[in-house]
């Protein structure tokens, strides 16, 4: 968990995914992924911006976000992110992205204790 942010209005909580080797104190990686419709929502979304190099369009580059909370709240942050993102020729551009994809279902752990 990143700790809430706003973007365009929109108040969200950010995940970080964390692997199986990693610091969990240094991280703050206290969320588990279950399959319990019971426990909070997050939900995601794949935001892809073109990359360009001396004004030649070379590709996208994916990214992935999970955000806590309800598909509304993904759909608007997805939404408010697409609008003008990166510039092209002098122009905004919007960024491509998909429907938010989801639920996923998770629980929230303690931070471990310092020693």
């Amino acid at each position: 968990m990143d700790g809430p942010r706003t973007l365009g209005g929109v108040s969200f909580e950010p995940m970080t995914s964390c692997g199986t080797n990693v610091d969990v104190a240094a991280t703050r990686c206290f969320a588990v992924v279950t399959d319990n419709p019971a426990d909070e929502q997050a939900w995601m979304f794949e935001y892809r911006v073109k990359n360009y190099l001396w004004g030649i369009p070379i590709g996208r580059q994916p990214l992935d976000y999970v955000l806590a909370g309800a598909r509304e709240t993904c759909e608007a942050v997805r939404a408010s992110m697409t609008e003008g993102t990166y510039m092209s020729f002098g122009k905004r551009q919007p960024a491509v992205t998909e429907p938010c994809k989801g639920p996923l279902y998770f629980r929230r752990e303690a931070a471990p204790s310092a020693r």
